[in-house]
């Protein structure tokens, strides 16, 4: 939570919650030619996160009931060939906090355990996680991308 793209920003993971589903949509009007006119029409961005424990959505109920905007920062990365860890993007997204949904979601994970004899083995084993979808009306949109360009969408009603 917070700007990430703020000079002296610092990006703490061990703070991360896990993205488990994004999206945004932004429109214009348009004119018969295809031109864009007018304000932003209101857009919403979306996200699932997967919470460690209840308490970290503790900071995103708190945001729900404040009047102003407030900044989410997404972090995209992928694995390059080696297995290093690349960063491909940042999205900085400003905006209001209009929607929060809890869910419980069960996932098997496989887990490997070792025997009396120091034989391994790998054992299915349901694992319940806690959700919390984020809807944001949106007021400004920062995308950064791997070459450092900045794409800035201000999204106004005027």
């Amino acid at each position: 939570m917070g700007d990430v793209l703020a000079p002296g920003a610092k990006i703490n993971l061990d703070k991360a919650m896990t993205v488990q589903h994004f999206s945004y949509a932004c429109s214009k009007r348009r004119t018969a030619a295809g031109n864009p006119y007018g304000p932003t029409m209101p857009s919403f961005l979306e996200f699932t996160v997967r919470l460690g424990k209840k308490d970290d959505a503790k900071e995103f109920f708190e945001q729900m009931h404040q009047p102003e905007t407030f900044q989410y920062s997404f972090l995209f990365y992928s694995k390059s060939g080696t297995g290093a860890v690349e960063e491909n993007s940042i999205i900085v997204a400003s905006g209001y906090t209009v929607g929060l949904e809890e869910s419980t979601r069960t996932v098997t994970i496989i887990e490997q355990v070792t025997d009396k004899d120091g034989k391994k083995t790998e054992v299915p084993k349901d694992d319940e996680q806690l959700h919390l979808t984020v809807k944001v009306m949106l007021s400004n949109l920062v995308i950064k991308s791997k070459d450092s360009k900045n794409l800035n969408l201000i999204i106004t009603n005027d």
